[in-house]
């Protein structure tokens, strides 16, 4: 019976596990500061921005007499906003290309950027180098039709796909250009390698190997 109660753990830890992924975005980052939001902004060129509204007493939470926590109707509806964003921030054309970040308006210094922003209410912002593409406002339930809709009027998509297609092409060109690097220096060891003496037939000439044309700089 000793051996099993250290797989019974595990199996727990693993549900456990599940429960909280349901329940916590593992992609969409809550900040709740004001200068952290602008680093955000100035740093990543695109950003899904979601700003709601949860005073304290729906932050609170309610422990029933199972143990189990009991969260505000206000909790699960920020809860449901997130997760499904969180749907999104886990594709490959967002993953590493997007930052998508939630903030309470009533936490921190946020009341501030929501003034700044002349934000009214619990919204979604699309935002590329730090200038808004979209925005929704989220006067009742916002669903994840309502998000794609969002996407498709901004053409975000679009211009994440030209990014990546941009990167692509980055990281060919980089790779051709080691490569080229790399046949230099191939060359130029050839060319240590012979050393320098007359070259016969041409009395007053120096000749010091073999000649790698690549290693113009209009190769690179």
């Amino acid at each position: 019976m000793k051996h099993c109660i250290p797989y019974v753990l595990l199996l727990m830890s693993i549900a456990v596990g599940f429960l909280w992924a349901e329940e916590d975005p593992q992609f969409v980052e809550f900040l709740h500061v004001r200068k952290d939001v602008d680093r955000v902004l100035k740093k990543h060129q695109f950003v899904v921005f979601y700003g709601y509204h949860m005073p304290l007493e729906d932050r609170k939470e309610t422990i029933l007499p199972n143990g189990e926590k009991e969260h505000s109707a206000v909790w699960h509806k920020i809860m449901r906003v997130s997760n499904m964003l969180d749907e999104y921030a886990g594709r490959e054309l967002y993953e590493d290309r997007v930052f998508f970040v939630a903030s309470n308006f009533d936490r921190g210094d946020m009341a501030s950027f929501k003034r700044d922003y002349n934000l009214k209410g619990d919204t979604i912002l699309l935002i590329k180098n730090g200038k808004i593409m979209g925005q929704a406002d989220l006067k009742t339930g916002f669903s994840k039709a309502d998000f794609q809709k969002l996407l498709d009027t901004t053409h975000f998509e679009d211009f994440l796909d030209s990014a990546r297609k941009a990167d692509e092409k980055k990281a060919i060109k980089e790779a051709d250009q080691k490569k080229k690097h790399r046949s230099c220096r191939s060359c130029l060891n050839v060319g240590v390698g012979v050393g320098v003496g007359y070259y016969p037939g041409f009395y007053d000439s120096w000749f010091s190997g073999p000649t790698c044309y690549t290693c113009s700089p209009y190769w690179w």
